[in-house]
This record gives structure tokens, sequence and C-alpha cells, in this order.
């Protein structure tokens, strides 16, 4: 049985899931190539949290010809100067915190926490994030997190997950910290209907995992789709050209 984690809600209940590509990642465990934007976040967060657990390896940056540190890793250097700086002054307390916490329910329900820390006297959640999207961006960026339903899944499925084990609620905060130095503090809690909306969403992701294997894991491939996919490295059914539009006028 695969454990339902939020990444895997996130991938399955979109619109333009392809079974094939979830197949690939969560039962052949196929990896997909880490992008640079990506790298740099794993570093990022690394320096700030330490490594985690599924990381075989520590996230490096390629340094420069005679061993210096790049421009981007001194960029990263100073924004975890920043962060620690300003979420240590508003109060997370590091001293006690639980970094990279992997957590599972008895129902198959899984989650990955980078922290789990008191912040101004009370215990919660803290997801990292490191962007490079300006401050007020709100289609690509932190702005507005009503614009960002898989976000509001994650926070919403270990809020859940962390009840489910230890019987407490805690809120959840997402610390946002831009390239340029820019910091969003965003704290979520959920409330008896979102809790009950989530569990549906479980349901429903379990059933169309469930439709996807007894189909085969079915291939659906598009041009737009197959472009931006994860596991395009390991997919043989990428479609490599676009379809042609028909209008009759």
């Amino acid at each position: 049985m695969i454990n339902i984690s939020q990444s895997l809600m996130n991938l399955v209940l979109d619109a333009q899931c392809c079974p094939y590509a979830v197949k690939l990642n969560y039962v052949d465990r196929l990896k997909s190539e880490t992008t640079e934007l990506m790298l740099r976040g794993h570093v990022f967060e690394y320096k700030l949290l330490g490594k985690s657990s599924s990381d075989k390896e520590i996230p490096e940056l390629p340094r420069l010809m005679k061993g210096g540190l790049s421009q981007p890793e001194k960029d990263i250097d100073l924004l975890v100067q920043i962060a620690r700086a300003a979420m240590t002054n508003m109060g997370v307390d590091f001293e006690t915190a639980q970094m990279q916490v992997k957590i599972l329910n008895d129902k198959g329900e899984s989650g990955h926490l980078d922290m789990v820390a008191n912040f101004k006297g009370r215990k919660g959640i803290h997801d990292v994030k490191y962007t490079e999207t300006k401050y007020d961006d709100r289609w690509n960026g932190w702005a507005d997190l009503e614009l960002k339903p898989d976000s509001k899944r994650q926070a919403r499925h270990y809020i859940k997950l962390w009840h489910d084990i230890h019987d407490e609620w805690l809120p959840y905060y997402f610390w946002v910290f831009g390239k340029s130095g820019w910091i969003r503090l965003i704290k979520c809690t959920v409330t008896e209907e979102s809790i009950d909306m989530h569990e549906e969403e479980i349901k429903v992701t379990r059933d169309l995992l469930k439709r996807f294997e007894r189909e085969g894991w079915k291939p659906l491939p598009s041009y737009e789709k197959c472009k931006a996919c994860y596991m395009i490295e390991h997919c043989k059914y990428v479609q490599t050209l676009p379809d042609i539009e028909q209008y009759i006028i």
C-alpha cells in the first residue's frame, strides 16, 4: 500500500494527473532530476535546519573552479543568517526544536515536517520555504495563500497527522524567505469542516489510486503536460509534439 502523503495527494488530485507518472514515482520509486532552483532550496533548508532523513547525501552547490563559493551559495549563506536571526528574534526556540520529523499514522498517512518547535510559548509545526519570486508576486509567489491550494493541503495534512498521533492540535507556520532578503510568516489553523474535507480528499486519493492500478496506470500524455512533468526522463510515453487544434469556422 502506498502511504498517503500531501505531495501524493497534490499529484493525484490534480486535474491533469497522469497515472503513469504516479506509478514511476510512488510504485517504481524512480527519482526526478533536481532542478537548479530545487537544489538551491535544498541547500538553504539544509544550512538552516540540517540534513533531511530523505537526503542520501548533503545537498551542495557546485564550487568555482578554484574551490571558492559561487555567488548563489554566498547569497544563500547570507539568507540563512537573516532567516535564523529573524526566527530566533521572533521567538522560535531552536534549542529544543525537533528537526526533519517523519510521521506516519496507523491509517497509512505520512508526512515529513521541517520543524516542530516552541514559538512564543506554544508548540507549532514550522515549514521553511525558499523562493526566488518577489514579495508581492500573487501568481507564482507567496503573496496570497488562497492561490496556493497545494500548500493549504500540506498544512492541513500535517496538522491532522500530528493530531492523529499525538492527540493535540498545533498551529502551522509557513516561513517564506525570498532570495532578496524578504520574509513572510503565514500562520494556518484548521476548522472541523476543513479537516472533514481533508479526510474526504484522502478517501478520493485512495479510490483514484485503486482505479489507476486497476486500469494499469494508464499514461495520459499531452505536449504541455509532458514538458513540465517531473518524471519525463523516465517516461516512454512522452509526447514531444503538440496536437493540432481544429476549428470549423
